[in-house]
């Protein structure tokens, strides 16, 4: 079903089309008239949380090391490559959202950018404040919870 998802475009005809397609493809639903993420917890005017069932993921700790084992260099090594690739040089801003444990937060920061990294998931940030702690000489201009629905 994922792959229809990353197919599909274009307006639904219903509301409750929409709503479908984005529960099949992400796990939530926008209710269109409240402007409420359905299994969110996001109610109008509260700060967005993740799932129980993410957080619970997450907490399991094993993201920290996800990029430094072998299945996950390929990824680590793209993704660096398209960063590269699409970011202005430095000396530059970039805003590091779902920014995780801080593994191209820091790695940007190496190269010169201003890092501001944002996470919604408690653990994620003490092991992205360890790991720029650990690295003096490479600052990470921020590190804060916070979540890609609502940045402020």
């Amino acid at each position: 079903m994922r792959g229809a998802c990353k197919r599909r475009s274009g307006l639904f005809s219903s509301k409750l089309q929409a709503e479908r397609w984005s529960t099949a493809c992400w796990g939530t639903a926008l209710d269109i008239g409240t402007g409420s993420t359905v299994g969110s917890r996001m109610a109008s005017g509260d700060s967005p949380q993740p799932l129980p069932e993410v957080l619970a993921f997450y907490a399991r700790g094993l993201e920290d090391e996800r990029l430094s084992r072998e299945k996950g260099l390929l990824e680590r090594y793209r993704t660096q490559e398209l960063l590269l690739r699409y970011l202005p040089p430095p000396p530059a801003v970039v805003l590091d959202v779902g920014g995780g444990t801080g593994h191209y937060a820091r790695w940007l920061a190496a190269r010169g950018y201003e890092v501001h990294l944002v996470d919604p998931v408690p653990l994620h940030l003490e092991q992205a404040r360890a790991r720029a702690a650990e690295e003096t000489g490479i600052p990470i201009a921020s590190i804060r919870q916070g979540d890609a629905r609502r940045l402020e």
